[in-house]
């Protein structure tokens, strides 16, 4: 596979400035997040990617993309910060978009772990060569949260909910997939996670040169590890949405103001995954349902 260059151009941005100007309303004494699940189950799922934030420049354009490629409905539900809008499909809340002040590509998901002890997790961020970025705070509704940075650099936040996690209920279209780091040194990284959230780790023979990591807890998949093969880009988790036809989708993306960054490819995942950039720059995969 060809350098993406543009996908190098497409995450120029360092993960502490990324955090030090994005997260700073959300720590807000004002702001109200919702819950990350209506059921109110009082399910725990330790170690699943359970909600997903949107820090962008382009509200209004990103609304339109979003909406447009998955059906995604933006709606604000903070009456005290106009720029934070929850995310709904079908009704139900799947993640955040908040408004930032910044120069274009400035944008980039943030992803969740379940988690039954923030403090301790942060703990063994620190202890374990990450850093603490934000310790844990409670948030009204939304749980205790904290944000880490791995050895490697990529950011990453902490949840316990109150009420329980989204239930695991199959594969949806226009639905979280789950999440996917890209990191520069891939077995690090798994022996950080793996201590971090009690990961189970299984290696995947892609090809002769290449191997895929995948965290698993209980049996169940939550995450996958590979290797950035491209010097430009920084580590980072990269969040996937299921969905029906992925060429469909690509049709779109472009059309809405996106970039498709990297192209299916029958050698990879037989050709079911791209990754593409909103019209704020930031990275977000699709994965095709078998």
């Amino acid at each position: 596979m060809n350098t993406p260059k543009k996908l190098s151009r497409a995450i120029p941005l360092v993960a502490l400035l990324l955090l030090c100007f994005g997260l700073v309303g959300c720590y807000s004494t004002k702001v109200i997040m919702p819950p990350i699940t209506e059921s109110a189950a009082q399910i725990k799922a330790p170690g699943k990617f359970v909600w997903y934030d949107l820090y962008s420049t382009d509200m209004n354009s990103c609304e339109n993309f979003y909406g447009n490629l998955f059906g995604w409905d933006f709606q604000r539900t903070n009456e005290f910060e106009p720029r934070v809008k929850t995310i709904f499909l079908n009704g139900k809340p799947i993640g955040n978009m908040i408004g930032r002040d910044a120069e274009p590509g400035d944008s980039q998901w943030l992803c969740y772990i379940s988690t039954n002890d923030v403090d301790g997790a942060l703990a063994v961020t620190e202890a374990n060569g990450g850093k603490i970025y934000r310790p844990a705070k409670d948030l009204p509704d939304r749980g205790r949260v904290g944000v880490g940075i791995d050895p490697q650099g990529a950011p990453f936040a902490l949840l316990n909910s109150p009420v329980g996690d989204p239930i695991d209920d199959g594969v949806k279209p226009n639905r979280w997939l789950g999440c996917e780091l890209w990191t520069t040194d891939a077995d690090a990284a798994v022996k950080f996670y793996s201590t971090l959230a009690g990961y189970e780790v299984e290696v995947i023979d892609v090809h002769d040169k290449v191997q895929y990591r995948m965290l698993k807890v209980g049996g169940k998949r939550r995450a996958g590890v590979v290797s950035i093969p491209w010097k430009e880009m920084k580590p980072e988790w990269l969040p996937y949405v299921a969905v029906e036809n992925i060429l469909a989708v690509l049709t779109k993306v472009e059309k809405q103001g996106g970039k498709v960054l990297i192209a299916p490819n029958m050698n990879v995942k037989e050709g079911r995954m791209a990754v593409v950039a909103d019209p704020s720059g930031a990275v977000i995969g699709l994965h095709q349902m078998k």
